[in-house]
């Protein structure tokens, strides 16, 4: 065997020694954007229903509209579907003076490649209702 030959086989064998850290590192990073993407859009959409809610007059006032909103706003961020379950939204009785309204959504967030799970990925936003 030549020294040429040798040389290939070991490249060869390094190569396949750290190719599994490097896909797993890669992989990793992936799954940490994914998180990260459904944390900021599960913290917009509780946006998206805190001021849809906030702006209703008392008439109109729903609690489910609010988490229909968040909803929607989830199915459009991120691609994956929520219940209503999911949704909180404080006071469920509607509009009063002066008063505030929050909104938290969570989900359950799996990672592709790595084995553990974040238990709960959430968003809250407090607004002050605009209209009584």
């Amino acid at each position: 065997m030549n020294p040429k030959q040798k040389a290939k086989g070991n490249v060869a064998l390094e190569f396949a020694l750290i190719l599994p850290v490097l896909l797993l590192f890669v992989g990793g990073i992936i799954d940490l954007g994914r998180a990260y993407w459904f944390k900021q859009t599960l913290t917009w959409a509780s946006r998206e229903g805190a001021r849809y809610g906030s702006v209703l007059s008392s008439e109109d006032w729903s609690c489910d509209f609010v988490k229909e909103r968040v909803i929607q706003a989830v199915q459009k961020g991120c691609g994956t579907s929520i219940s209503k379950d999911d949704v909180a939204v404080v006071p469920e009785a509607g509009p009063k003076a002066a008063s505030e309204l929050t909104v938290t959504v969570s989900m359950p967030f799996r990672f592709l490649i790595l084995p553990y799970s974040i238990p709960n990925l959430s968003g809250q936003t407090t607004m002050r209702f605009e209209s009584s």
